[in-house]
């Protein structure tokens, strides 16, 4: 038999057994793209099913809020924020983005975690968001976050966790934010602080980090 005809009975045997299990492609799935080009830029932006850890800035968080909320209301979808320490101020955001959003307003770390874990399994989100930025210690039994991390894969939601410091467990992505910004820079347009974002990614899959900007 010619060499030709064996690699095309190899082949052949090869695209069954890809069937078989199920292998129909090693390109991942690509996940959101926000508007935030230091996160759009690492190949598709948010994950789906998957819990993100954001750490930073009170400033980093409340553009990301903003950069999710002008996605939310393009697309016509919905995110919830759960505001750990009810220190989200409604009055500084336009009221066509906050229609996109449902608010829960919790007094401690416990009324976070229970309203996170409801809503994690409410299909009219796409986009869950966990405040922790403004509590200062922050105590989550590990259980809980793989807990959360179990849900967000089955729902395909994609969760997100807003904090000053590592605090997750189970994250799929972790930014760690690198911006540094001036007085000065602080007074330019949000659109343009948005796009000057820059933070240091650690992939839980890939184990290694890149830096975006």
């Amino acid at each position: 038999m010619q060499t030709d005809e064996i690699n095309k009975i190899k082949k052949a045997h090869l695209e069954i057994l890809r069937a078989q299990i199920g292998e129909t492609s090693c390109t991942p799935a690509l996940g959101l793209e926000i508007g935030v080009p230091a996160i759009d830029k690492q190949g598709g932006g948010l994950l789906y099913g998957a819990i993100h850890e954001i750490v930073g800035s009170f400033a980093s968080g409340s553009l990301l809020l903003e950069a999710l909320l002008k996605h939310a209301h393009i697309a016509g979808s919905f995110l919830a924020l759960i505001d750990a320490a009810d220190s989200f101020d409604p009055t500084q955001w336009a009221p066509a983005l906050l229609s996109r959003m449902l608010w829960i307003r919790c007094h401690s770390v416990r009324e976070a975690i229970v309203s996170t874990d409801l809503l994690l399994r409410d299909e009219n989100f796409s986009i869950v968001i966990l405040d922790m930025q403004a509590i200062n210690s922050v105590s989550v039994p590990r259980s809980t976050w793989y807990r959360f991390a179990r849900i967000a894969e089955t729902s395909k939601i994609i969760f997100v966790v807003l904090s000053l410091r590592p605090i997750a467990v189970g994250v799929k992505l972790r930014l760690i934010e690198e911006s540094r910004w001036s007085f000065q820079s602080l007074q330019e347009p949000r659109n343009e602080l948005i796009s000057s974002l820059r933070f240091s990614m650690c992939q839980q899959s890939v184990l290694q980090q890149k830096r975006f900007a």
